[in-house]
């Protein structure tokens, strides 16, 4: 809702920006807010400029930034413009915890010149009693049980979110991966989607 902040300009209301999204993805919007479509594309062909790490944040590397899967690139630099636009704010309030992601909340404050607090993560919430559900679907507990036989810091959790889009040779290049890796993991996938994939687990 990136635009309220504009509405709360033009009304002269305070205002405090509260993100449901990570310090890191913040980070990742105020990086490709100062980019330029094109010469981007460009230096996205050099193998070397894909491995240079963002400065100050490291390990973030230019090739981790979130560019694929949102359409053409010019409509999603305009929108992270949009949602980094905080000039008017007095603060910023951040699902996250200091201990998770202190090197990107300390890099924001810096940036973006006003308060970045950190307040969750707010998922904690749904466990307490009365606490709304996490989703709108049902939940499936089925992992559970197998989780709990896995070795502790042992299973990759793989979570896309709801926005992101990859293609069927990405998702491929993806489950190969996790299949070679030898490792437990829990993907979460949403229903309906990719069903093909799965069958190259039963090859």
């Amino acid at each position: 809702m990136y635009f309220c902040e504009a509405a709360a300009k033009e009304f002269n209301l305070p205002s405090v920006i509260f993100s449901t999204s990570s310090a890191t993805i913040q980070v990742c919007y105020c990086v490709l807010s100062k980019l330029n479509a094109e010469k981007f594309l460009i230096d996205m062909t050099d193998p070397e400029m894909k491995e240079k790490m963002l400065e100050g944040l490291y390990p973030l590397r230019y090739k981790d930034l979130p560019t694929s899967g949102f359409g053409p690139l010019e409509p999603l630099l305009d929108m992270c413009r949009e949602v980094v636009n905080t000039k008017t704010a007095s603060a910023i309030i951040i699902n996250t915890a200091n201990c998770l992601e202190s090197s990107s909340l300390s890099w924001l404050q810096q940036e973006l010149g006003i308060f970045v607090y950190s307040l969750g993560p707010l998922h904690i919430t749904t466990s307490l009693p009365g606490g709304p559900g996490p989703s709108l679907l049902q939940e499936d507990m089925s992992c559970v049980e197998w989780l709990n036989k896995q070795k502790p810091r042992s299973v990759i959790y793989i979570s896309l979110g709801s926005k992101a889009h990859m293609e069927t040779k990405e998702m491929l290049e993806m489950s190969w991966g996790l299949s070679n890796s030898k490792q437990p993991f829990l993907w979460v996938i949403r229903p309906g989607i990719f069903n093909t994939i799965f069958s190259i687990f039963y090859m």
